[in-house]
């Protein structure tokens, strides 16, 4: 039986193979990353119980399911909030639309080292993505925790160029949001 991570998913897949009449010779192809993969494998298997094939394609960056999807080489992928997506649109022109939404994943801020905001030394390193909106989404989220202060009305598009306020000195290092993982052994706080 599927968990609950999994119902969702695994809805959103069923879904999109049967209003794209996916009983055809060819698998649905389906781009992710990472973050999505174990609960799509579950949706892929499910879909094959219901008689769909689909077809999983793991990308290693968050760039390349929208190229191999503009491109035509998948058929969907599924790893992306809007914002992220219409900033790609933005950015490479693509021609893409979103289908159905999935699955809501919050964004929070993890650390192995510090139970709490007040227990972080002045100059603690606090890895962010580096996309844009990521980028924007994590240094959010340290305002919010009154760690930072940005300017007024930047939203998820905010820069450390928008910073007005860093008390704490806080070292911000901005890395590949699917390695944010790996940086939680090293920095005192990740976005994640």
């Amino acid at each position: 039986m599927l968990d609950k991570l999994c119902r969702p998913v695994a809805a959103a897949v069923l879904s999109l193979a049967i209003s794209a009449n996916v009983f055809a010779a060819e698998p649905l192809k389906v781009g992710t990353t990472a973050a999505f993969a174990i609960p799509l494998e579950a949706a892929v298997e499910e879909a094959h119980k219901q008689g769909l094939e689909v077809k999983l394609i793991e990308f290693s960056d968050w760039i390349a399911p929208n190229v191999s999807l503009n491109s035509g080489d998948i058929d969907v992928n599924y790893f992306q909030h809007i914002p992220f997506l219409e900033n790609a649109k933005a950015a490479a022109g693509f021609d893409l639309v979103p289908y159905k939404p999935g699955i809501i994943n919050n964004v929070g801020l993890y650390s192995k080292k510090y139970k709490s905001f007040a227990e972080l030394p002045t100059g603690a390193s606090v890895a962010i993505a580096n996309d844009p909106i990521n980028s924007g989404r994590g240094l959010q989220l340290l305002a919010k925790a009154g760690l930072i202060t940005l300017k007024p009305g930047v939203g998820y598009k905010a820069t450390e160029d928008d910073i007005v306020a860093n008390p704490k000195k806080l070292k911000i290092l901005q890395v590949e949001a699917v390695q944010l993982v790996r940086a939680y052994d090293d920095a005192d706080l990740v976005q994640g």
